[in-house]
């Protein structure tokens, strides 16, 4: 069976029901775009990173619980201060982990709006006996090299670039641009067959 194209020009997908929004307009129920990654576009630099292992989000919100009381934005604002914007969890993975983490007795609210929690002693003896899981948790958003974050850094550039491209360019520049980033896509497959 084969796949359907995606049209550059106007981001349709035949398979999918859902088109990313254009500039100016509200989504499917009537919101703007949104506020950036983490939150949809426009909040703050580039984008989320990439997927956590599994369990590491957990830890990493115990950890930083563990320094003091915090909120949900609190644990996204620090996950992207500690790695430097690297990983910024999105509040559907950060509240469900709260959740489980109260319930698993871990931490507890601070007060009856449970808008803070804190670290419980169940949960201080749960990080000590995985003090070496929670150092991968965060080790896991290094860097491996730093030709790998300026590749990582480029490619966010040039993406960028391609949305400005769709939302403001010609007809003309849009498949120019195509012909471009075919050309680039084909030339980096090149250089992992050398």
């Amino acid at each position: 069976m084969r796949t359907p194209e995606i049209d550059p020009r106007t981001g349709f997908d035949p398979t999918s029901s859902r088109r990313r929004p254009r500039p100016g307009r509200r989504d499917h129920r009537g919101h703007d775009r949104g506020f950036g990654p983490g939150f949809g576009p426009g909040f703050g630099e580039g984008r989320r990173g990439g997927r956590a292992r599994r369990g590491a989000v957990k830890l990493a919100a115990l950890s930083v619980i563990a320094d003091g009381p915090t909120n949900g934005y609190g644990l996204i604002t620090t996950f992207a201060e500690r790695t430097h914007g690297r990983w910024r969890p999105s509040p559907g993975s950060i509240y469900p982990v709260l959740r489980r983490l109260t319930e698993d007795g871990l931490i507890e609210p601070t007060d009856e709006q449970a808008t803070q929690f804190r670290i419980t002693d169940a949960g201080t003896a749960y990080l000590a006996d995985r003090a070496d899981d929670v150092a991968q948790a965060w080790e896991s958003t290094n860097p491996r090299s730093q030709t790998q974050e300026d590749l990582h850094t480029s490619a966010r550039k040039l993406v960028r670039a391609a949305r400005q491209l769709d939302d403001d360019g010609t007809d003309d520049q849009r498949e120019r641009a195509v012909a471009i980033l075919d050309e680039a896509r084909r030339r980096i497959y090149g250089l992992l067959a050398e």
